[in-house]
């Protein structure tokens, strides 16, 4: 985006947004929010309007006016301070955003996020297992929901030897919850860790 002299709003959004039904596509968009040291992800129209409110919601909705506008240019200027984040550091306080935040999401979308793609079953309890990826569930809150621990390699299979290992240091600390019941695991709202 870029504001010149006159004010002229300048992004691509709109070009992007080309042949669909814009208002559709922003609500149904996926947003990040962040809370109490908790990421939550969700439907934009729900997230916004569950931390802001009414004002949020205004304000979302003058973001879709902007974009149905046709008044703003498309064109990319020489001049755009965009251009520099190819070469910008961007940097986030600590004081601003908590070390390591949780993300809250349906299992559902943890699932996809992760890239699991089965239960497997470690000692008594299910751990989800993806070709590089798994997600261990180490424990049952209080509020239902259930705290994971996302474990990933970058150019190496995970292999269930090292889930195992990774299982161990839970299990140490008597934290790992352990549950053969897929449903309940399904079913509950996850916190990542």
């Amino acid at each position: 985006m870029m504001l010149t002299g006159n004010l002229k709003l300048e992004w691509e959004l709109p070009s992007r947004l080309e042949g669909q039904d814009i208002r559709e596509w922003v609500l149904a968009s996926g947003a990040l929010t962040l809370k109490d040291g908790v990421v939550h992800i969700g439907r934009c129209e729900h997230e916004v309007a569950k931390l802001y409110g009414s004002f949020g919601t205004r304000v979302l909705e003058g973001v879709i006016s902007a974009v149905e506008s046709p008044l703003g240019s498309h064109n990319w200027s020489g001049r755009s301070w965009t251009k520099t984040l190819g070469h910008a550091i961007v940097v986030c306080l600590d004081h601003i955003v908590p070390q390591a935040p949780l993300l809250s999401a349906a299992f559902l979308i943890a699932y996809q996020l992760a890239g699991v793609h089965a239960p497997i079953h470690v000692d008594e309890g299910l751990i989800y297992h993806g070709g590089m990826t798994a997600l261990v569930p180490i424990e049952l809150r209080k509020d239902g929901s259930i705290l994971w621990h996302f474990e990933s390699r970058l150019n190496d299979l995970l292999k269930v030897s090292e889930i195992k290992c990774i299982k161990r240091h839970w299990y140490q600390r008597r934290s790992w919850f352990q549950t053969e019941d897929p449903e309940l695991l399904q079913s509950a709202p996850a916190l990542i860790r």
